[in-house]
């Protein structure tokens, strides 16, 4: 919440992970050096599709290739979407995903990736 709200910005994390992974012992190294590394990529992940957003804000709404525009159109289930968005699928994993969503406003990137390739391709 710190980084989506600014009161820690990423320079610092960024800047922690390479400082702690410099005081690690050889144990350590083992047990949390690949961790720190894959929490640092995550990071640049983050960053990236914040710029992606930014630089084209059309793509929350639109196909980011035209002619997928529209190829689904006449298949909207609302049955189908309202169990979806309020965590009735029937799908335990998909259902407290998104339960878990609506009860925290927030859910992890996987988390994300899973409930929108759910109402893409099983919603329809």
């Amino acid at each position: 919440m710190h980084l989506t709200w600014g009161s820690l910005s990423v320079r610092e994390v960024v800047q922690s992970i390479k400082k702690r992974k410099q005081q690690l012992n050889t144990e350590e190294k083992r047990r949390f050096g690949r961790k720190l590394t894959a929490f640092n990529s995550r990071l640049a992940w983050r960053c990236h599709f914040i710029q992606k957003i930014e630089d084209q804000p059309s793509i929350e709404t639109h196909c980011m290739h035209p002619a997928f525009e529209g190829l689904r159109v006449n298949e909207h289930d609302e049955i189908k979407y309202q169990a979806w968005a309020t965590g009735n699928t029937g799908y335990p994993f998909v259902d407290a995903c998104m339960r878990n969503l609506i009860a925290e406003g927030w859910i992890t990137f996987r988390m994300r990736a899973m409930l929108i390739s759910f109402a893409s391709y099983q919603l329809c």
